[in-house]
């Protein structure tokens, strides 16, 4: 966690921080390595949201990503630890702002933009819309989403992609895979693992090297920045 102080200062500093609730509940590093969002937001730094990969996640889906924020923070801080609206900034304007793009996208304003993502709502999941922020946040996921604009032009129509062979590329992706299977005796099926031994293996090296590790250097990190903001202060 952060002190108020620090949390301040980190505001003050204009650092962005890149929240990525998914993958840190799959791993459950605990209370302790949870991101401060509160401490941060109340102190007025800029919080965006991440999905980290979908090789971790199971998907990229930044919708899934905004109610998981908001759950685990209820659960962190109690309800409401994380509010709708907050939640859907954080995958919006303040994700502009972390890459320091806000002037030019991640909001719906004259002169930006027209990155526009166009939802179905007429789905049971989605009716009746009454509020609109609380059923995006809660209830939306990708597979809701119809059409996609980047800067004006479509890339996404009827929730297929314009332009690209979907079937195709899907099929040269499990064509790959298999090859790479094959090469590792990985032998995909139900109701046991596909190669025991090297998932063992690689399971003891994420958890005991690379999140482990990850996560200590990440806390170095953190602590050295905040020395040096103190230092600056």
């Amino acid at each position: 966690t952060l002190a108020p102080t620090e949390a301040r200062r980190f505001a003050a500093a204009g650092v962005s921080v890149r929240h990525c609730p998914t993958v840190y509940l799959k791993y459950a590093e605990g209370k302790h390595l949870w991101l401060p969002i509160r401490e941060l937001l109340d102190a007025g730094a800029n919080v965006a949201l991440g999905s980290d990969t979908s090789g971790l996640t199971g998907s990229a889906d930044l919708f899934q990503e905004m109610k998981a924020a908001t759950l685990a923070a209820n659960f962190v801080y109690g309800a409401p630890g994380l509010r709708v609206g907050e939640a859907l900034r954080m995958a919006t304007i303040n994700g502009a702002r972390a890459v320091g793009m806000a002037n030019r996208i991640g909001s719906l304003e004259v002169d930006k933009a027209a990155d526009i993502v166009l939802l179905r709502t007429g789905r049971p999941h989605l009716t009746p819309l009454k509020n609109v922020v609380g059923q995006l946040v809660n209830a939306a996921t990708a597979a809701d989403v119809d059409t996609v604009l980047i800067d004006g032009r479509i890339v996404l129509r009827g929730g297929r992609a314009v332009g690209v062979d979907e079937t195709k590329v899907i099929a040269h992706a499990e064509a790959a895979a298999s090859a790479v299977f094959d090469r590792a005796q990985w032998h995909v099926g139900l109701g046991k693992p596909p190669f025991p031994r090297a998932r063992a293996i690689a399971e003891t090296r994420m958890m005991g090297k690379g999140i482990g590790f990850a996560a200590e250097v990440g806390g170095k990190l953190l602590r050295r920045r905040l020395g040096l903001l103190r230092q600056a202060g």
